[in-house]
C-alpha cells in the first residue's frame, strides 16, 4: 500500500507533531473538506490535502501522482470524511457538528 514517497505508518504511541497538527486541522475543517471531497479518505500534510480516494491505497496513489519528483518522503495524516447524515444511524456524529 505504501508508495515511494508517501509513508502511512508511524509509531501510534508517538506520532510526529506535524501529523497531530494536520489531524487537528482536518477535524477543524471537516465540513469544508467533506463538501469538496465527499465521503472518502484524505491525506493531509502541512494543512493541505495531498491525496484523496475511496480507500487509503487510492488516496496514497493519488498523493504519489501529485508530489513533485524531487520531494522528500512524507508521512501525512489520514482522515476519513463521512456523510454525517448517514453516520447518525450509527451514533458517530460529534456534538457541535454543523452537518
Amino acid at each position: 500500500m505504501n508508495g515511494k514517497r508517501v509513508r502511512i505508518t508511524v509509531d501510534a504511541s508517538n506520532p510526529p507533531q506535524q501529523q497531530l497538527e494536520d489531524l487537528a486541522w482536518g477535524r477543524e475543517n471537516e465540513d469544508r473538506l467533506f463538501t469538496q471531497y465527499g465521503d472518502c479518505y484524505v491525506l493531509i500534510y502541512r494543512r493541505q490535502v495531498v491525496g484523496s480516494g475511496t480507500t487509503i491505497a487510492d488516496a496514497v496513489s493519488d498523493a504519489e501522482t501529485k508530489l513533485d519528483k524531487g520531494e522528500d518522503a512524507i508521512t501525512p495524516a489520514i482522515h476519513k470524511l463521512v456523510d454525517r447524515s448517514k453516520a447518525v444511524l450509527f451514533g458517530v456524529v460529534r456534538s457541535g457538528s454543523t452537518r
